[in-house]
Formats: structure tokens, sequence, C-alpha cells
């Protein structure tokens, strides 16, 4: 009863401000907007302070801002804005902001200077969930417009990423209009930036931008699509592209057909989401999570410590073995045994080779090694699981491979150097194996910049074909993986 009681309030008050605003100093202020009437802007205020502020409180309402846009005034509109930054935010009872209003009516420049004062405003979700970007890509069609779908992207990038009512972006609401310079604008921009996978999204009905562009028959979009995403997506109908192609056929078909495309009967039945949650967990995920959460929850909170602690051992006990304990025998000028004044008579060792005793080797050697041989294992886990980092991997693998050399140089026991050796390696190429595998992973699940369009490739031309569908059949290892990383990445 008290709800009912509240609402009812609200009720009422909303109305009241409706009739505030309803005054003639509203009808007088929309004049200015109109006009671009500065003065009269503040006029308006002096009579009637709080009229602003009473717009404010109304979800859904044609405030000055929104008439100065659609009619271009734009130093009016700036002033507004700063006044009232909540206003650019405002939607009118059609559901438009005051930007998506100047792009209605084609007022470019103040679109461009609403865009300045706040990029956010490019965000803002109108009708159907249409944003400016959105608005812009359907009716871009000369160079003004697509001037100002040029600048939305520039200035907020991640505005590509907002979905519409329908989960569409701006690349499907393109491809449906018959605008051909918008879809090329977004298809162009987003290879320049390296964002395809924005392509893969899927829309209400499943489909992808492949699916959208054959269903509209853009061919030429189609010919740039085939390069940048994946071929044989099904959407909710369960249909891949050229299963829509097919039912027009076009030259669109061809093209699909060149490039590899399939249709869905063709194509492996991969395990879905509900049936790998049914599933058993592998021996390999086990792994894999157990790696993934000790990384996580220790070595990312100890990663300097551990990485300084690592480095010195590292250090300390690469430099013993090129320095052991009693030093090593050295050479005269004809690469014998070189003889100083003190009694040589005990010496019976070689150039090159360590002076202590077999005995003693066995003590260092292996504990040396051991603490060399865990150091780089936990530098290398330790290192962040970036592309870039390969590199450094290699690099360690390297200064494993130069200890082990220099061990066997100058080594007193042919048989426990190669244990040692054996032993060393295996360890050092099994961290190795996992931080490149858990990094590749990481890559192809992140999507980092370079993986989309080798992931395309990747199952176009492999996992598509017939060695695919057997590899996909009988060795899902990795899929899981990347399922299992999808699950616990968060």
């Amino acid at each position: 009863m008290t709800d009912i009681k509240l609402s009812e309030s609200e009720s009422e008050s909303e109305n009241h401000q409706v009739q505030q605003i309803r005054e003639p100093a509203m009808e007088m202020m929309n004049d200015y907007a109109r006009t671009g009437d500065i003065t009269g802007l503040y006029t308006s205020i002096k009579s009637n302070p709080r009229l602003l502020k009473g717009m404010d409180k109304i979800q859904f309402i044609h405030t000055p801002l929104h008439e100065a846009a659609a009619h271009g005034q734009t130093s009016f509109a700036l002033e507004i804005l700063n006044l009232m930054p909540s206003f650019g935010k405002k939607l009118n009872p059609q559901g438009l902001s005051p930007l998506h209003v100047a792009l209605e009516h084609k007022k470019i420049k103040t679109a461009k200077s609403l865009l300045k004062m706040d990029k956010q405003l490019v965000r803002v979700k109108g009708k159907d969930g249409f944003t400016p970007l959105h608005f812009a890509a359907k009716i871009a069609s000369n160079d003004d417009e697509l001037e100002i779908l040029a600048d939305f992207l520039h200035e907020c990038p991640e505005s590509i990423l907002d979905l519409s009512s329908k989960l569409q972006t701006a690349v499907h609401v393109a491809l449906e209009c018959n605008s051909n310079e918008s879809p090329r604008l977004l298809l162009n921009w987003l290879t320049r930036t390296s964002k395809e996978s924005v392509l893969a999204v899927e829309d209400l009905d499943g489909n992808t931008a492949l699916h959208t562009a054959v269903q509209y028959d853009r061919h030429q979009e189609v010919r740039v699509l085939v390069k940048l995403v994946k071929l044989n997506p099904k959407n909710g109908s369960g249909q891949t592209p050229l299963d829509i192609a097919k039912e027009y056929p076009t030259e669109t078909a061809k093209t699909l057909i060149r490039a590899g495309a399939r249709k869905a009967n063709q194509l492996p039945t991969l395990e879905s989401k509900g049936q790998y949650l049914r599933s058993d967990a592998t021996t390999y995920e086990d792994l894999f999570r157990g790696y993934y959460f000790t990384y996580k929850d220790f070595v990312l909170n100890l990663r300097h410590d551990i990485m300084v602690v690592a480095v010195l051992i590292a250090t300390a006990t690469y430099q013993a073995v090129l320095q052991p304990p009693g030093g090593i025998y050295q050479p005269d000028s004809n690469g014998h045994l070189a003889m100083s004044d003190a009694p040589i008579s005990h010496i019976s060792g070689v150039a090159g080779k360590m002076v202590m005793k077999s005995r003693d080797y066995r003590h260092f050697m292996p504990a040396n090694t051991a603490a060399f041989t865990l150091s780089i294992a936990m530098i290398l886990l330790v290192l962040q699981g970036q592309p870039s980092n390969i590199f450094l991997l290699l690099c360690l693998m390297f200064l494993t491979y130069s200890y082990l050399s220099a061990m066997n140089i100058i080594s007193n026991s042919g048989a426990l150097s190669k244990s040692m050796f054996v032993t060393c390696w295996s360890v050092i190429g099994t961290a190795f194996g996992i931080k490149l595998l858990f990094t590749f992973v990481k890559a192809l699940v992140d999507e980092v910049w370079w993986m989309p369009r080798l992931n395309v490739k990747f199952s176009n031309k492999i996992l598509d074909r017939n060695a695919g569908r057997w590899l996909q059949n009988n060795i899902p290892i990795l899929r899981r993986l990347t399922q299992q990383y999808h699950l616990i990445k968060y």
C-alpha cells in the first residue's frame, strides 16, 4: 500500500514538473533554441532558475538541446550541453538523443561539435537500441555523412561493440541498408584496427556479418568478408552462409564456394557448450585448471618476488658452472696442462677440466644444476603469458643449453653429466611446453591482435576440410582446453 502511495506521489510530482516546463518560459526557450539566441537562453534561466533542472527530472522529454540540434544551432547546443551535460544523453519521446536528432536532420557540423564535447554521446542507446553509430551506419550515403561515421569510430572506437535491441552491431545495420560505402568504411576500419572479431558477433537470429551480407546479396562485401571471418558459422536456424546463398543462386554463392565454404551438413558435428558441461573433465583439463589457478592465485601475487629470486639463483648457478670451486686446469700456449713453479707431482688432470675430484663433483654439480633448472623453469612459468614474450622464452632455452654445454665441457663424469643433461632438458622442456600452450590458448581466447586472422585461416583452410574434421573428432584436446579457459578466465 505504501509503494502504491509513493508511486502516485511520484506521478503527481512528475505531472507537476511537466506543467512547470509547459509554461511560456519553456516555449520561449525552444524559440531561442531554434534561432540560436544564447542571450535569450539566460533570460529564461533568470526568469525560472529551476526550469532546466525540472526538465532533467523527466525521463523522456524534448529538450532545448534536441531543438537546437534539429535546427543546426551549434553554438546554442554547446552552451546548453555545457550547462546541463545530462541533456546530451536525454531521450525525447521518439527515443532519440540530441546527437540522433542532429544526424536525422543532417546537421553534420552540430553532430561533430557535440561529439567533441562528449565522446560518450556516441554510445547513447535510443529507439531499437540504436546508438548514433548505428544510426550513422544506416543513413550514411554522402561524403559528409561518411565523415561523421568515421569520426565516431575514431573518437569512440569502443562504440563498435554496442549492440542494438536485435543484438546487431553497426556492421549488421550497414549491411542491411542500401549504401555501398558505409559497410566498406566499417570493414576497412575493423581490418586496420585489428578488430575483426566484431564480425563474428551474432545477432538475435544468430547471424554473423557474413550471414547478413549473403542474405542481402552484398557481393562486394562478401568478397572482403571471406578473407576476414570464418566461412562456416551456423546461425540460429543451423544454416551456414552457403546454405543461405544456395536459396538465392547468385554470384555470392560462387564466391563462397571458391573460398572453401561448406553447407551445414558437410561440417563435423562438434560438442556444444551444454554437451561439454555434461561430459566428464579430462586429465588434461584437470592439469590445465590446476596450473591456471596456481598461476593466478599464487604466482600473480608474488610474481615480482619470485622473478627477482629466480633470476638471482640462475645468475649464481650459471656463474658457478663456469667457475667451479677449485677452478679449471689451465692450458699452456701449446694446449697442454700449464705447469707452475709449485709442486705439481699430484696433478693428473686434463686442461679445460674441473680441478675438483669426481667425488666432490657428484655432490656439487647435481645440486647446482637442479637449482639452475628449477629457477629457469620458474622464470618460464612466471613470465606474463603474452605472445611477445615467446622471444624471452626462447632466450631462456638457449641460456639453458649454454649452461649444459659448459657443464659437459668441464665435466669429470661423463655418465653423470649426461643424466643431468637429459633430466634438465626434460624439466625445462615441460615448463616451456606448458607456458607455450597456455600462451597460445590465452591469445586465441582473448583474441590478441594477431590471432583472429590466424584463427580464421586455420579454421577455413584446415579445420573445415577433411583432415580438420578428423582432427576435431579424434584430437579435441585444444578445443576442450579452450572451453575450460572460457569458464575460468574471469
